[in-house]
């Protein structure tokens, strides 16, 4: 149980990193329940994603989309990042 812990640990720390090297970049952001948030990455801190000029995915419904101007996503919840081209 211990080495789980570890494990999630050492990944959440990899996942921060690599978001805080893609800080002014365009990037898609999956959360549990698979929304997608798709804006500009503004900065990461504290476990949390600040996303500017964010479009919004429903789950199953990449059609009809819902854009605002900004989102903050939690980290414990992203299960894919994805950097726009």
């Amino acid at each position: 149980m211990a080495d789980n812990k570890i494990t999630e640990r050492q990944e959440s720390c990899q996942l921060i990193k690599w978001l805080k090297r893609m800080v002014g970049d365009d990037v898609d952001i999956s959360v549990i329940g698979n929304w997608i948030f798709r804006g500009r990455l503004s900065r990461v801190e504290d476990n949390l994603a600040y996303l500017n000029g964010v479009t919004i995915f429903p789950p199953g419904d990449l059609c009809n989309t819902i854009p605002i101007g900004s989102l903050v996503v939690n980290l414990e919840v992203v299960t894919f990042v994805g950097q726009q081209p």
